[in-house]
């Protein structure tokens, strides 16, 4: 399966990495932060049309909220659904709801509530910037980049 990414800043992904260390006092042991927020699954065969729909976009600032959960095995930095990632999800086509969050970490073997707990007290809201919509393929041990624009 091939996704459409918006990828952070390089400041926000180390805040975020920071806040994901207090993991390890619970004995997890995190993947980096690649530092993204999903936006949907695509066809391979229509990246070219969506790089062409998304040329000349716009940095986006999105605002870092909170520590959540999800799914209760995962949990998040989550923001609100910011209108302009909604923009770049329309040029994709796609317009259902969604919670746009960064992974922090997924383990189904401890209960992240208390780990988000711990994270919630460090935690500060903060601003990114969405740099780059990536156009990516889920490896199992990271992401593969097929194609990418650089938002200005």
């Amino acid at each position: 399966m091939i996704y459409a990414i918006a990828r952070i800043d390089k400041s926000s992904r180390a805040r975020l990495s920071w806040i994901q260390s207090f993991a390890a006092s619970f004995g997890i042991v995190p993947k980096p932060i690649y530092g993204h927020i999903a936006l949907c699954p695509v066809e391979e065969a229509d990246i070219a049309a969506h790089k062409a729909a998304l040329e000349g976009a716009a940095l986006i600032i999105v605002d870092v909220e909170k520590v959540d959960v999800l799914e209760n095995t995962l949990a998040v930095a989550a923001m609100l659904a910011e209108s302009k990632l909604n923009d770049i999800r329309k040029a994709l086509r796609v317009e259902d709801p969604w919670v746009p969050h960064i992974e922090l970490f997924r383990d189904s073997l401890v209960n992240p509530s208390w780990v988000c707990m711990a994270m919630k007290e460090m935690f500060q809201p903060f601003t990114a910037t969405v740099d780059r919509i990536e156009f990516v393929r889920d490896t199992g041990r990271g992401f593969e980049i097929l194609d990418a624009v650089d938002l200005t």
